[in-house]
This record gives structure tokens, sequence and C-alpha cells, in this order.
């Protein structure tokens, strides 16, 4: 089995942060914590009355400070619908 070394990192600290957000029509959607730098990692819808899981992640874009995007894309509103947003922040 091959291991992989582990790299140091100097004087940076990687974050991931996570939201739970209600879902909305297509578009912009408020994310308090994340900045227009950060990198999105994966975006999930939670359905509302089953509970499972979409993987909505290739539709979102980090917009601007406090918003994600995905005009065009997907509606996720109604029915007690969420999104599960994580991102990862890098400060140094």
């Amino acid at each position: 089995m091959k291991y992989l070394k582990p790299r140091n990192i100097v004087n940076s600290t990687t974050i991931v942060q996570k939201a739970i957000i209600a879902g909305g029509a297509a578009g912009n959607h408020n994310v308090a914590a994340i900045k227009a730098a950060d990198k999105l990692i994966c975006v999930w819808k939670q359905d509302g009355t089953s509970g499972l899981l979409t993987d909505l992640s290739a539709e979102f874009t980090v917009f601007s400070d406090g918003k994600i995007d995905n005009t065009g894309g997907t509606a996720t509103g109604g029915g007690g619908n969420k999104l599960i947003v994580e991102w990862q922040t890098s400060t140094v």
C-alpha cells in the first residue's frame, strides 16, 4: 500500500465551514459567512418531505461576499427544502 506524505503548509490555515439555509428560486442565495475568495466544496439540496439529498454543486458558484448563485439552475424552494453549503476558506 502506498501512503502519501503529509505536506507542510507554512503560515496558512485552511478552514472548512458549513451552513444550512432555506432553499428558494434559482439565483442568489444568502450565506452570511462566505467570502468571494472562498472555494465552494459542495451544495446539497435536502428535500423537506423525504429528506433525500441531491448534489447541486455543479450549478453553484460563490457570487460575492455573503452570496452563492445558481442562476439558470434548479429551483430549490418549497416544501421546507434546505441547502447544505460547504466551503473552504484560507487565511494567511
